[in-house]
C-alpha cells in the first residue's frame, strides 16, 4: 500500500467519522432524506476504501462531507425553529418594526479629564 494511499485512508478516518454519531444522536431530528443520502455515501466511502484509488476515495470523502453538511443544516434549522420567539419586538413611533430610528443615535465623544490638554 502507498503513502498516498495511507493519507487518504487516515484523511477519512477524521473526516467521515463523526457522521455516524451524529446520525446516531440525532435519528429523530434528521430528515430522511439527509439521512438517506448520508448512510449511501458512508457506505460507498467503506466500498471504495476496499481499493487503493486515491481519488475516488478522495471523492467518496468529499461527498460524506457534504451530505454529513446537510444534516448539520437540518438540525440547525429545526432547532432555530423550535427556539421560542420571545416577546414581540417594539414598534416606533412611525410604526416600524425593532424601534431604531436615526433619533436614537447619539454621537459622543469620550473626554479624559485626568489628562491635561496639549497645547
Amino acid at each position: 500500500m502507498s503513502t498516498s494511499v495511507r493519507r487518504t485512508r487516515w484523511s477519512r478516518s477524521s473526516k467521515a467519522a463523526s457522521p455516524p454519531k451524529l446520525i446516531k444522536d440525532n435519528a429523530d431530528k434528521i430528515p430522511a432524506d439527509a439521512r438517506n443520502e448520508t448512510e449511501t455515501a458512508l457506505a460507498g466511502l467503506k466500498e471504495k476504501l476496499k481499493g487503493e484509488d486515491t481519488v475516488a476515495i478522495r471523492q467518496a470523502i468529499d461527498r460524506t462531507a457534504q451530505d454529513a453538511q446537510r444534516i448539520g443544516t437540518a438540525l440547525y434549522q429545526k432547532s432555530r425553529a423550535e427556539q421560542p420567539t420571545g416577546e414581540p419586538r417594539a414598534t416606533a413611533g412611525d410604526g416600524t418594526v425593532g424601534g431604531s430610528s436615526e433619533d436614537d443615535v447619539v454621537d459622543a465623544e469620550i473626554v479624559d479629564d485626568d489628562k491635561p490638554e496639549a497645547g
